[in-house]
């Protein structure tokens, strides 16, 4: 990826993403039948 004003954006973005995720998928492992 090119790009030196989107980069670091996009990548926060990504991060966030990320962790969205995580977080549930970690609330499904808590708490499947929800």
């Amino acid at each position: 990826m090119v790009g030196v004003g989107n980069s670091n954006l996009t990548e926060n973005i990504y991060n966030f993403l990320e962790k969205a995720n995580i977080v549930k998928l970690s609330r499904n492992l808590i708490n499947p039948y929800h």
